[in-house]
């Protein structure tokens, strides 16, 4: 007897040990679908989503003898706001379910209505017994659901309906599902039956991704707990003969999947399309406030950076040593991207507007390194360069003295272009004595600077100079082939091929004139075919070269021009008598391989015609180059 008083003690402590587990676990509540089993919900499925499965039910009768009971229960969503519930047990159960509100807000449950256990009643079929009302069917009910997702539980209540009962007219229910985390949940669902309250607990656990649930659970807890003699014992048996609820075990197995359907999620309803939009809203605003704060961090940084480079900048302008190992390391640097493949204007101009920015600075740094002739030439070259771009007229008189003395090309190039940058009167004298020098690289590069010179500040060219005609040969750039100017990135174009002249160690050319031509041996059978294409040639060279004039205006010029075209059209006519000698010859004794000359011939001569074409457009592509150097 003091057994059976102390029992519902002990029901509270267990019930109170749950609840407090329960309070205190740590882990997500999200479930796919809810974990109970006898009381109906208001979850509800997604279109195409639904779950198969087994379900058992033992438990003892009056004369002990073990009873055992299966369903198969199928639920299936429709769409989201409707779901079908089939159950074979012992004849086929039906229910329909629709929902009526979803948790779209935090203060909003779940609420859904319904009806099961139509044609057939599935308690009745596991209780096994006759009821006083022999119509338990077609039962209605509404339920509400509410997640409570700090303590990861979900609470259901709701009531039941059977309108052609007389004890179940109506008839409440809930239950309180947990989750622990690991697929583990429990369930404790209480319900009132025929004018009977019954308890059970379920443990259910979901594996393989959520898609396989397990459970087992012991239903009608107070009878299960208690003997026929009303003491504490566990027992199946029933302790009350005439109940419509009988103690026992459940178990169950079921699958959660989803057809093709389900992938295109079906019909969603506004409130969830607007709870998407929502949470899409909230993810993006807290994406932009944080990239606002690493803005706003790296600002600060930036500031830090920019403060610290002033400081170190300041500090190496102030020291000539570190300042002379910049600048030199940023000339080596523009002779690599001169030499470079594909040739960038855009780095060029940026690294020499980096070392003019240096400005006076500078200008001691460069002219250390023109004067240096340990360093390499084109060093020394980008070094003139960059003290006419400073445009510094401290540095004209060390400049002067270089270009007196040097015999490198390119580099009384650049003091010539710097000089003219600089508008230094004082450097004609040696442009015009520079302006009949056999580099014709040189002397059209001194002519330019001293026409220059002379339009812009008005000083005169001495009369009795006579400046040679230099003719411009398509398959070479006389400019310099590393020249340090800035470069425009949509006229300039970096030259493909440059054809250079032979130098000597220092850069001494050897002027090659019409003088200096071998005599012409005897042609023969072997070499007439090399000799016909030389002359074809030469005569083309001859028709298609451009006559540039520097003076135009001088009178004399105009005569010499006029000597050199008669003088040419002489050439020419010597080379066709020449050719057609040749070719008169070649008939005669080279009958047998005249087709297969003439097949080369041909073949040559389209060669040679694609490259006119190619020299016509490096010709205009000169020119265009010749006059952005005459704007500088």
């Amino acid at each position: 007897m003091n057994r059976l008083q102390n029992y519902p003690v002990r029901f509270k402590q267990a019930l109170l040990l749950v609840g407090a587990i329960a309070c205190i676990t740590l882990v997500s509540g999200k479930t796919r679908w809810s974990s109970l089993h006898i009381v109906p919900d208001a979850d509800m499925f997604g279109s195409g989503e639904f779950t198969v499965g087994y379900e058992a039910y033992v438990s003892r009768d009056t004369a002990r003898t073990t009873v055992f009971n299966s369903s198969f229960p199928i639920k299936f969503g429709l769409i989201e706001w409707v779901n079908l519930d089939l159950n074979y047990c012992g004849g086929m159960s039906v229910g329909l379910k629709a929902r009526i509100l979803g948790e779209t807000k935090n203060v909003l449950p779940s609420l859904a209505i319904g009806v099961h256990n139509l044609f057939n009643h599935r308690e009745k079929h596991y209780f096994y017994v006759d009821t006083v009302d022999d119509d338990l069917n077609a039962e209605l009910y509404l339920a509400l659901s509410k997640g409570i997702e700090p303590i990861k539980t979900r609470i259901h209540v709701g009531f039941q309906s059977i309108p052609s009962s007389k004890r179940d007219k109506i008839t409440p229910f809930a239950a309180v599902e947990k989750y622990f985390g690991f697929g583990l949940y429990t369930t404790f669902e209480y319900y009132r039956r025929q004018r009977e309250d019954n308890f059970s607990l379920f443990a259910t656990w979901r594996t393989f991704n959520k898609h396989l649930e397990v459970t087992l659970g012991a239903v009608d807890l107070k009878q299960m707990f208690v003997d026929e003699d009303k003491k504490f014992a566990v027992s199946l048996t029933q302790s009350e003969p005439d109940a419509f609820i009988k103690p026992g075990v459940w178990i169950g197995i079921k699958y959660h999947g989803r057809f093709g359907l389900g992938k295109n999620k079906g019909f969603i309803s506004s409130e969830d399309r607007l709870r998407k939009q929502d949470e899409t809203i909230e993810t993006l605003i807290k994406e932009v406030n944080d990239l606002k704060t690493r803005l706003t961090k790296t600002s600060s940084a930036l500031d830090s950076t920019r403060h610290s480079l002033g400081i170190l900048i300041d500090s190496t302008e102030n020291d000539p040593k570190k300042l002379k190992n910049i600048i030199f390391a940023k000339l080596v640097a523009l002779k690599t991207l001169y030499n470079s493949e594909p040739f960038e204007p855009d780095k060029v101009n940026l690294l020499i507007r980096e070392i003019a920015s240096y400005r006076g600075k500078a200008t001691p740094c460069l002219e250390d390194f023109l004067v240096d002739k340990k360093i390499d030439r084109y060093v020394r070259s980008y070094s003139a360069a960059m003290l006419g771009i400073i445009g510094n007229k401290g540095s004209s008189d060390l400049l002067l003295d270089v270009l007196a003395r040097t015999t490198d090309p390119d580099l009384k190039i650049e003091i010539l272009i710097a000089l003219g940058k600089m508008k230094e009167t004082r450097a004609m004298f040696l442009m015009e004595q520079l302006a009949n020098a056999p580099n014709d690289a040189v002397a059209i590069t001194a002519q330019e600077v001293l026409l220059r010179l002379s339009s812009e500040t008005g000083a005169e060219i001495s009369p009795t100079l006579k400046m040679r005609k230099i003719e411009v040969d398509e398959n070479k750039v006389l400019t310099p082939t590393k020249s340090v100017r800035p470069v425009d990135t949509v006229t300039e174009v970096k030259p493909e091929k440059v054809i250079e002249e032979k130098s000597t160690p220092l850069g001494d050319t050897v002027p090659i004139t019409e003088s200096s031509e071998l005599p012409e041996p005897e042609p023969t059978a072997d070499s007439l075919s090399a000799d016909l294409d030389t002359t074809i040639s030469e005569d083309t060279t001859a028709t298609d070269e451009s006559e540039e004039n520097v003076t135009e205006s001088s009178e004399e010029e105009s005569a010499v021009e006029e000597a050199e075209d008669s003088k040419k059209e002489e050439k020419k006519k010597r080379k066709d008598k020449k050719r057609d000698k040749k070719l008169k010859k070649a008939d005669e004794e080279e009958e047998p391989k005249k087709s297969r000359r003439d097949k080369k011939k041909d073949k040559k001569e389209d060669k040679k015609e694609r490259g006119r074409n190619k020299d016509k457009s490096t010709k205009e592509e000169r020119k265009k180059r010749q006059k952005d150097d005459k704007e500088w």
